[in-house]
């Protein structure tokens, strides 16, 4: 069985991590999985954003400990997961939303944090106990203090607590709490949204707000100023586009259909 199903929609593609019975652990299949999906759907014009769940209960229990066991009880050194892996899908210009439908622990919350955009259900929780394994949970130190108050994140980085959905709205971790059995639908609403905007300023809004939230504001500024005469030749393009299809007219001899693609609908 697959450890990941990779599916693509109109604009959107779907993740679904897909270990159920192991409540999503992520061993190095699945690794290997997300790898492949997350080139194929940057490479797919076409696919203008990601949504990332899990099968079953669970969101992600995180890395897949039992086989680190094995691995050691081999003789085999640990599988070392590289940073630019486990920032792929905020490394990706097109976003990512997470739908968190349960347990996201360890591995399984940093996926959720690698995510541009985090909705959960209601019996969904966060927490990180890679402390008390003598682990340090390498991507939420560097995003999670950026992403909710100190103190919250610290406490969740040291003591390892449990954190409900309902609290992670709260504080801003979770933008929408949402029933299960519609999570993926609101998700794909949101995708609908992100498709109908102009995808390079999709790009340079993500890019640039990624640059300003580990600081780097001048470096933020830069990257919408230097993309400012790509955008406006395309938002150009986009009027003429509604203007044609106002008067009944099509651009350059193109179809409607033609025309909708360029003007992001």
């Amino acid at each position: 069985m697959d450890t990941l199903v990779y599916e693509r929609f109109d604009g959107y593609a779907v993740f679904t991590m897909n270990r159920p019975d192991q409540l999503n652990a992520q061993n190095l299949a699945f690794w290997h999985e997300l790898g492949e999906a997350v080139d194929e759907f940057n490479r797919d014009p076409d696919m203008r954003a990601g949504i990332l769940t899990g099968a079953g209960r669970a969101f992600s229990a995180g890395r897949d400990l039992k086989e680190v066991a094995a691995r050691a009880a081999g003789g085999l050194p640990p599988a070392d997961i590289p940073e630019a892996a486990r920032e792929m899908l905020s490394r990706s210009p097109k976003p990512f939303i997470a739908a968190v439908n349960g347990l996201a622990v360890g591995g399984g919350m940093e996926r959720a944090l690698d995510c541009d955009i985090r909705l959960a259900a209601p019996e969904a929780y966060f927490s990180l106990p890679e402390p008390r394994h003598g682990l340090v949970a390498p991507l939420a130190v560097h995003h999670l203090v950026s992403a909710i108050p100190s103190g919250e994140a610290l406490a969740l980085l040291l003591a390892g607590g449990r954190l409900s959905a309902a609290r992670a709205y709260d504080i801003g971790l979770v933008q929408e709490v949402v029933d299960r059995d519609r999570l993926v639908e609101r998700c794909t609403q949101l995708a609908g949204q992100i498709k109908a905007a102009s995808p390079a300023a999709i790009e340079v809004t993500k890019l640039a707000a990624l640059r300003a939230r580990s600081g780097s504001l001048d470096d933020a500024r830069r990257i919408v100023t230097a993309a400012s005469e790509r955008l406006a030749e395309e938002r150009d393009r986009r009027v003429a586009v509604f203007t044609a299809a106002q008067n009944g007219h099509g651009v350059g001899g193109q179809d409607g259909g033609a025309e909708r693609r360029l003007a992001g609908q």
